[in-house]
């Protein structure tokens, strides 16, 4: 060949340019990674090996002290439950009674990954923005005639232009002007007020959850066709953006990263429903809301970003379509993309391998570009992943999976997260673990004598985790009377009362373990300022609770000293 030729790159398929051999090369490399790691994985006896679980600092006199009160109100907190292995909507109730729930709440903590950022406050807030819009409509897949058709009916709600509303249909739903069906409901036939009944359609009741995974992800479906009409149109989008900053703010976060889904059919509607906006518009609301935020509390926040989410059912073409939209908005806000996911059912959508060309021409074009946006997704959702996700999850360099359950049947590749620090993003510490036979049963049989000695995730063969709660307002995983913030605490709230050996060091530990796998850029040192210097001031919180409540200042003038 001379020197001046252009070198030519053939497979079967023909010539490639260089771009073309590159992303084929790398493709290649992923595949014999997840061939290598296949093998390893066939002779490995699955186990956990216990280790120690070692406190990296020596607590302070005021830690102590914090530690004696939160024990002793862990104590009190048990008298009051009925069964402290209950299900969390079993205890729902007794939660806002609780001391250590109001200390979880009040407590710095660093961040809040993974936020689902339709179903993060109580339905009542896009209700009553839904109740006083003109063009706001509610429909149903059958006629309201008798009570079961309420109970049984799928409601969704839909702006609605004038000229939309009048176009004739045969195959639409019913539908309503929402102001109209607020006045006309039949509120002695129900039993409940309008928002009573539409909250009870919205959120998952106690009876509801305990389910097969396929009904739970039907019921869950329905709900999110639910919000989506209460939530995809401007006044309640920058409403709703405006009252989630100022939760995280009331809770104590420094930093959180939602994800708004991205595909067509989510795009937000103008208010008179004459027009969408595009994705770029909903990104450019989110910074602005953001802004103004933190002019008007003085940059109460560390930090905010996007996790670009678009289905796991899109064709390779839309995937594809949506990853240069991903990296398009990473160098037009280099500061705002934390990573991309795909969502959705994972046992009804593509497997991960179906978009290795996708994933891989998108992993070369941003090293052409200079720019990383991590893999950041939702994998080992199943029992024993027989998708093989997990697996090419890991061998994509994926810096955080959720959530995981299937892990520890794949010891080889949660061996090498934790080599390599993959996040495990849980919604509770043992959701990790819900393949194995005491969890399962503790958690659906309500075998209340199950007793979880030291909880697996102490083990040294478990990846980084964090601690979330997807979907708080679906699961009515927010206290209405007293606490109708956005989650978080709650059901590290039972965690605790379930651990006998639990204490704020132990707490402490999982807290510094989140907020140092949360975050992606240098933020990272001004966000543990924040943190550090809230945590200092943590005590006084504490003694204030100890305060409020006589009957365990009585106990604790029995058991500590009288502070000085």
């Amino acid at each position: 060949m001379s020197p001046l030729q252009v070198p030519k790159f053939v497979n079967f398929h023909g010539e490639m340019s260089p771009k073309q051999f590159k992303i084929r090369m790398a493709l290649g490399d992923v595949l014999k990674t997840m061939h290598r790691i296949e093998q390893q994985q066939m002779p490995v006896i699955q186990e956990t090996r216990p280790s120690d679980w070692q406190c990296p600092r020596r607590a302070s006199n005021n830690e102590l002290q914090a530690n004696d009160i939160l024990q002793i109100l862990k104590r009190t907190d048990v008298e009051k439950a009925r069964n402290v292995r209950n299900h969390f909507l079993e205890t729902r109730d007794l939660l806002g009674q609780s001391d250590l729930l109001q200390i979880m709440q009040d407590m710095p903590k660093g961040g809040q990954l993974h936020v689902h950022f339709n179903a993060c406050l109580p339905p009542e807030n896009l209700l009553d923005i839904a109740a006083s819009m003109k063009r706001m409509f509610i429909t149903s897949d059958r006629d309201l005639l008798t009570e079961d058709d309420y109970n049984q009916s799928e409601i969704q709600f839909q702006i609605l232009s004038e000229e939309r509303e009048g176009l004739e249909n045969l195959f639409e739903r019913h539908k309503m002007r929402f102001q109209d069906f607020l006045h006309k409901f039949p509120r002695e036939k129900m039993g409940c007020s309008v928002m009573q009944w539409l909250i009870s359609k919205l959120v998952f009741q106690e009876g509801e959850v305990y389910k097969t995974p396929e009904e739970a992800w039907r019921m869950f479906n329905i709900r999110t066709r639910m919000i989506k009409g209460l939530f995809n149109y401007e006044t309640a989008f920058k409403h709703y953006t405006r009252l989630f900053l100022e939760k995280l703010q009331g809770q104590g976060f420094q930093y959180a990263e939602i994800r708004p889904n991205f595909m067509n059919t989510n795009q937000l509607w103008s208010d008179d429903g004459n027009r969408q906006f595009t994705n770029q518009e909903m990104m450019e609301i989110i910074i602005h809301e953001y802004g103004e935020f933190q002019r008007r509390s003085n940059q109460a926040l560390g930090g905010l970003k996007v996790i670009y989410c678009t289905p796991r059912s899109f064709s390779k073409e839309n995937v594809k379509a949506s990853l240069k939209e991903c990296l398009d908005f990473k160098l037009r806000w280099p500061k705002w993309i934390a990573g991309f996911d795909l969502v959705g059912e994972e046992s009804k959508g593509h497997k991960l391998k179906y978009f290795l060309d996708e994933f891989m021409e998108f992993r070369v074009e941003c090293e052409e570009k200079n720019v990383d946006i991590p893999f950041l997704f939702h994998c080992g959702e199943t029992k024993d992943d027989p998708d093989g996700n997990l697996l090419t999850a890991l061998a994509l360099g994926a810096k955080r999976v959720a959530h995981g359950f299937a892990l520890p049947q794949r010891p080889v590749v949660m061996e090498q997260m934790v080599e390599r620090g993959t996040s495990t993003l849980a919604r509770d510490f043992y959701e990790v673990f819900l393949h194995t036979e005491a969890l399962r049963d503790w958690l659906t049989s309500k075998k209340a004598d199950v007793e979880i000695d030291k909880f697996l995730v102490k083990s040294g063969t478990v990846p980084p985790w964090a601690m979330d709660d997807d979907d708080p307002m679906k699961p009515e995983s927010y206290l209405r009377l007293t606490y109708p913030l956005p989650n978080r605490s709650r059901r590290n709230d039972q965690l605790l009362l379930r651990r006998r050996d639990d204490d704020d060091d132990g707490y402490g530990i999982s807290a510094s373990r989140n907020r140092g796998y949360r975050y992606q850029d240098n933020s990272i040192e001004e966000l543990t300022k924040r943190m550090d210097s809230l945590t200092n001031n943590f005590t006084a919180v504490m003694e204030e609770v100890r305060q409020q409540r006589e009957e365990t200042n009585q106990i604790l003038k029995r058991l500590l000293p009288a502070p000085s």
